[in-house]
């Protein structure tokens, strides 16, 4: 192991010897020698603690982050421009690092290259060393947690249920409640959450109750250091915070910094307070790195430059001053003076830091003790868990919407209710025969479309949420998807019955059991494929309106097909294998040999009055060109379409997830 990495780590320990408490500056009565000698430990030692007292280590090995060679390239609409320049740049362990840069600059982008995030129109390139190891960004992130500028939470939990589900997720091994509990307890403490620990997280979007911005920006720490990450990245953690909360946030990433994590922050104007808490410093300009260093000694860099400060500004105002384009400045001379600052900063050598990362095929074999761990993570909990603990969540929320529900509810009996009423009485007689034809096709219609378009809706809203979980390791996008699209059909299981219920009542139709139960058995059916088929076509493409446009365009040809609009016999032979396959068919086959297939001869028909060419049950049947013994392939098609739009849901889903993450 080299020499520096031995610096490092024996500073580290005399820092955290010298600290004492933790916790935003928080204290609290001590009851216990044991409880006194907790609060010499640091925020995620303590967690850590917790978390498997047995494998307990109270050093956080230093990760140091180097990355060269970064380009990035914005591509969208047949053009490309250069954000970032073949940049390189080092971030030590035990250090807080900002980067800072005008508006456009590159910063987030070059924060969203080293976590291994992609970024839509962003072509990126570029090598990222931990501890002299290349990592690929599927690696990158199994061993960093990143906190984005947006804080995106599920609104109905609160911040205890969402601390816990982390926890739950995050942890070595499987916990007991009482050891989920006292973790949880820890993080609210330390992260100053107490307050707002019983409080929905909310949306200011959806326009409920929410926590603050501080509180949201402290929740969301509290959910990524859980599992004691080396590194930490955080997109702009003082943006629309007030200064005391801004210094709030800092210190607390300074105090993790503290702990031997290397903690690297994008910051746009931070005041001297927060300016004062950096050790290091990127500064970026035209996409290119003009200073990384000691953030005391920047100034003085830019002095040596011919730079001259204002006595009257705060340092950062200075630096933003210097590598910002002032407003009567030419893009020349801005270009030429960033030209200036570049060559500059050239001067500095680099070279001792980038000469264990000389390339990819060396740095591999390249290990130190701190790798006698395995570097790379991988998600702590089982697949079937996953998907239990996912589905939980859900069920928690799905209880939480209880507007939502009435609303569906309401909706559902509504239309029950008008459809009765337009059918109301129909029975099995020659006048009939065509409002019964209306009734059977439209309960195929309805059912379908009823829970088609609510169902486009399931992955929309928590997206941003998914993305960040994922990214963070919490779950498999299958066992998301199997956990969501399951709640979220069951909450419907109830609505065919109510819907079939209302309807059939309202008719005059003979009370058969075999009848009632195939009416039920099918519409229920319909409305389990509607589910699917919009779960399917949501997971690929999340937008709702997308969605539902692509969920339309897709059934219009099975719904013309289905033997209402033109006879099954008079399809284009073309086209039939497209009527052979639609579940509106299918749904509406059963229904009419249900109702008509033990009819002899229909009342009002009599064999001496031509009035009407369907006399008997089977006539009305064959007129529709129906068979009464594909009554079990009517449902087994359906049932595989089910099963067809799961697969297609799971592997859609995945390849989404994949592609945004």
């Amino acid at each position: 192991m080299s020499t520096s990495t031995d610096t490092w780590s024996v500073e580290l320990e005399m820092k955290n010897k010298k600290r004492r408490g933790c916790c935003l500056g928080k204290t609290r009565k001590k009851t216990s020698k044991s409880e006194e000698d907790s609060d010499c430990l640091s925020i995620s030692s303590r967690i850590l603690q917790t978390f498997d007292p047995l494998s307990y280590k109270p050093k956080v090995w230093p990760r140091k982050l180097v990355f060269k060679e970064i380009q990035a390239n914005l591509v969208q609409n047949g053009l490309e421009v250069k954000i970032l320049k073949n940049i390189a740049g080092v971030c030590k362990p035990g250090q807080l690092t900002f980067i800072m840069g005008p508006s456009g600059v590159g910063k987030t982008t070059l924060l969203n290259i080293l976590t291994g995030r992609s970024l839509e129109h962003i072509q990126s390139m570029g090598n990222v060393f931990v501890n002299g190891r290349y990592m690929d960004p599927s690696e990158m992130k199994k061993i960093s947690a990143y906190v984005e500028k947006d804080d995106h939470f599920i609104e109905e939990l609160t911040v205890r249920e969402t601390i816990r589900f982390a926890a739950r997720m995050r942890s070595v091994k499987l916990l007991k409640e009482k050891e989920l509990d006292r973790i949880v307890d820890e993080m609210i403490f330390c992260m100053g959450l107490d307050a707002c620990q019983n409080s929905r997280v909310g949306s200011k979007a959806s326009g409920r109750g929410c926590l603050s911005r501080g509180e949201r920006k402290k929740l969301a720490f509290a959910c990524e250091i859980l599992n004691d990450p080396p590194i930490l990245f955080c997109d702009e953690p003082t943006s629309g915070l007030d200064f005391f909360m801004s210094a709030q946030v800092m210190k607390v990433l300074k105090q993790l910094a503290n702990e031997g994590k290397t903690i690297v922050c994008t910051v746009h104007t931070p005041s001297t307070t927060v300016f004062d808490l950096a050790d290091n410093l990127i500064l970026l300009a035209q996409g290119e790195i003009v200073y990384n260093g000691p953030a005391r000694s920047a100034v003085r860099f830019f002095q040596k430059c011919r730079y001259i400060s204002s006595k009257f500004v705060n340092s950062p105002e200075n630096l933003m001053n210097f590598i910002s384009q002032a407003y009567d400045e030419t893009d020349e001379e801005y270009d030429e003076r960033v030209q200036v600052m570049i060559n500059e900063f050239a001067a500095v050598s680099l070279k001792p830091e980038f000469s264990i990362c000389s390339n990819r095929s060396s740095s591999r074999r390249i290990r130190d003790e701190g790798d006698d761990e395995e570097i790379v993570r991988k998600m702590n909990r089982e697949w079937h868990q996953q998907v239990l603990y996912v589905a939980l969540r859900d069920l928690k929320m799905m209880k939480r919407k209880k507007f939502e529900m009435m609303w569906k509810i309401v909706q559902t009996i509504t239309i029950s209710i008008i459809i009765g009423c337009m059918y109301h009485g129909t029975k099995i007689h020659k006048d009939h025969l065509l409002n019964f034809r209306g009734f059977a096709w439209g309960s195929v219609i309805m059912v379908d479309f009823l829970f088609m378009i609510p169902s486009a809706y399931i992955f929309h809203r928590d997206y941003p949420i998914i993305i960040r979980e994922y990214n963070s390791n919490l779950y498999d996008p299958f066992a998301y998807f199997i956990a969501k699209s399951t709640i979220e059909t069951v909450q419907y299981t109830i609505f065919p019955l109510v819907f079939g219920t209302i309807t059939i009542s309202m008719m005059s139709l003979p009370i058969s059991f075999q009848a009632i139960s195939n009416y039920f058995a099918i519409t229920f059916l319909i409305a389990l494929n509607a589910i699917s088929s919009a779960h399917a076509i949501a997971a690929i493409f999340i937008n709702p309106v997308v969605t539902i446009t692509v969920l339309l365009a897709l059934n219009l040809p099975f719904m013309s097909l289905s033997g209402f609009y033109i006879s099954v016999d008079e399809i284009p032979s073309w086209l039939r294998p497209l009527s052979f396959v639609s579940w509106y068919r299918r749904g509406f086959e059963v229904i009419t040999v249900s109702y008509f297939g033990d009819v002899g001869e229909i009342p009002g028909c009599h064999h001496h009055q031509n009035l009407t060419k369907w006399r008997t049950g089977k006539d009305f049947i064959d007129s529709q060109s129906f068979l009464p013994f594909l009554v079990p392939l009517d449902y087994g098609v359906i049932v595989l379409f089910i099963i067809f739009w799961k697969i297609v849901g799971i592997l859609g889903f995945r390849w989404r997830v994949d592609r945004n993450s």
